[in-house]
C-alpha cells in the first residue's frame, strides 16, 4: 500500500459522487487550495437525502400503479349491496352503466390522483419514520457507535507493555481508566489515544504502544462502559471523557509539555471535539484515522448497506443528533496541525468523511490517502509508522527535522 497527500476539499474537481457522499468517490486536486466552508460542506448530505427520499416516493407510487388495482378491486366488490325489491341497482349492477358518465370518471381520475400521489408517499413516510424510530428506541443505531467491553484481551500482556494504572473523573465525578504508558529514552510529546468504538484498551493499546520507542509518552484510556471505566456511553458523555482525558495528560505533563491527539475511527470525532471544548493550550497536533465527519452521515452509510434500508438514509436526521459532531467544529481548530488519515477501502467508515473533514478545517492540515487501505490498518507496518513519527517530529519541530 502506498500514500497520497492531497489537497483536496472545495475543489471544482471534485466528483460527483463525492458530492452526493456515496461511499469511495475520490475528490481531485484543488486549484485553488481553498476550504469549503461549513454550510456548503452539508449540499452533499441534502442531496444524498433528497435522492433516497424521492427513491422511496417513487418506489412506493410505482408499487401502487403496477399493483394498486388488486385490493381496490377486493374492496370494490365487498362494497357492492344487492339492490333491494323495487329498489335502483347499487354500483356493480344497473349503476355500473353511470360509471362511464364523465362527472363519475373526474372523480374517479381525481380518487386515483389523490390515492397515488398523495395518500400512498405519506403512508410511505409515516410508515418510514416509525421505522427509523423503532429502530432508535431498541438500541439499534446506538450500537453503530457503541460497543463497550469490560474483557480484557491480554495485549498489554502479550506485549509486555510497562504501564502505570491511572484513575481520573469525568467532569459529572464518572470514574475513568487509563494507562500510561512512558517514552523509552527522552521523551518528545505526550500523545493521548481516543480508540473506537470497539472493546477497550486491553485490545487498542496494541495500535498505539510502538510510539514509546520514538520518544512518545503513550496515555490510552477507556470511555466510561468501557473496560474498567464505569457508567454507560452517550455521544455527550464521551466528549466530556475526552476533556477529562486531555485535561488530565496537560497536568501530568505541566504547562510546558507538548500534546499530540491520535484518534481512530470515532475516537477521531472525539478528540477533536473534544479538543474544542477543552481549549488547545499544549495541543500541537490532532491525528484523526478512518473518522466521520458526522453522526448522522455514519448512520445513513449503515443504512445505504442494509438491502432495501437504502431508502430510509432520508430519516438520518431521526436517528442521530450532529450536536457531538466533529465537522462543525473542525474549522475553530485551526491553530492546531491536523492530519486526517484513510484507507481508500475502507468500509466501517467511508472515505469520503475524510474528505468533508479536511475540506471544512482551517490552518495547517493534510490529508493521506492509502491505496487500498481498510478499516484501521492504516499503521499495521513500520513504513507508515516511521511516516507518522516524521510526521509528528516536523510537526512539533523537533530538533533535526
Amino acid at each position: 500500500m502506498g500514500f497520497h497527500l492531497r489537497a483536496i476539499a472545495g475543489s471544482p474537481a471534485e466528483t460527483i459522487g463525492t458530492r452526493l457522499g456515496y461511499p469511495g468517490a475520490l475528490v481531485g486536486p484543488s486549484d485553488s487550495g481553498g476550504s469549503r466552508k461549513q454550510n456548503d460542506a452539508m449540499d452533499a448530505a441534502v442531496t444524498r437525502f433528497v435522492i433516497s427520499f424521492l427513491t422511496l416516493i417513487s418506489v412506493a407510487v410505482a408499487a401502487k400503479l403496477l399493483f394498486g388495482d388488486v385490493v381496490p378491486l377486493v374492496f370494490r366488490r365487498l362494497r357492492r349491496q344487492p339492490a333491494a325489491d323495487g329498489a335502483p341497482a347499487g354500483p356493480g349492477v344497473a349503476g355500473d352503466a353511470l360509471a362511464d358518465s364523465t362527472p363519475v370518471a373526474r372523480t374517479k381520475w381525481a380518487g386515483f390522483v389523490w390515492e397515488t400521489f398523495v395518500l400512498v408517499p405519506t403512508i410511505t413516510v409515516l410508515i418510514t419514520l416509525a421505522i427509523v424510530l423503532v429502530m432508535r428506541w431498541t438500541g439499534v443505531f446506538e450500537s453503530f457507535y457503541f460497543r463497550p467491553s469490560v474483557r480484557d484481551y491480554g495485549q498489554q500482556t502479550k506485549l509486555a507493555i510497562d504501564y502505570e494504572d491511572v484513575t481520573f473523573h469525568s467532569a459529572d465525578g464518572t470514574r475513568l481508566h487509563g494507562w500510561w504508558i512512558p517514552a523509552k529514552g527522552d521523551r518528545v510529546a505526550t500523545v493521548v489515544h481516543f480508540h473506537g468504538s470497539d472493546r477497550n484498551i486491553t485490545y487498542t493499546v496494541r495500535n498505539v504502544h510502538w510510539l514509546t520507542a520514538s520518544g512518545f509518552d503513550v496515555f490510552v484510556f477507556d470511555y466510561r462502559g468501557y473496560g474498567r471505566s464505569a457508567g454507560r456511553p452517550s455521544h455527550a458523555d464521551l466528549v466530556a471523557d475526552g476533556v477529562a482525558a486531555i485535561q488530565y495528560a496537560r497536568e501530568r505533563i505541566g504547562e510546558a509539555g507538548r500534546l499530540c491527539l491520535w484518534g481512530q475511527s470515532m475516537g477521531g470525532q472525539l478528540a477533536i471535539v473534544a479538543t474544542d471544548q477543552a481549549g488547545r493550550q499544549g495541543v500541537r497536533a490532532i491525528v484523526a484515522e478512518a473518522t466521520y465527519a458526522r453522526h448522522t452521515l455514519h448512520i445513513a452509510d449503515k443504512l445505504s448497506a442494509m438491502g432495501p434500508l437504502w431508502m430510509l438514509q432520508w430519516a438520518a436526521f431521526l436517528a442521530a443528533s450532529d450536536t457531538h459532531s466533529a465537522e462543525p467544529v473542525v474549522g475553530r481548530l485551526e491553530d492546531i496541525a491536523l492530519l486526517f488519515v484513510h484507507g481508500t477501502q475502507d468500509r466501517g467508515v467511508f472515505p469520503y468523511h475524510s474528505d468533508r473533514l479536511f475540506g471544512a478545517a482551517d490552518g495547517a492540515r493534510e490529508i493521506w490517502r492509502i491505496d487500498g487501505g481498510r478499516h484501521l490498518d492504516a499503521f499495521r507496518d513500520e513504513t507508515q509508522r516511521t511516516r507518522l513519527v516524521d510526521y509528528l517530529r516536523r510537526t512539533l519541530d523537533v530538533d533535526g527535522h
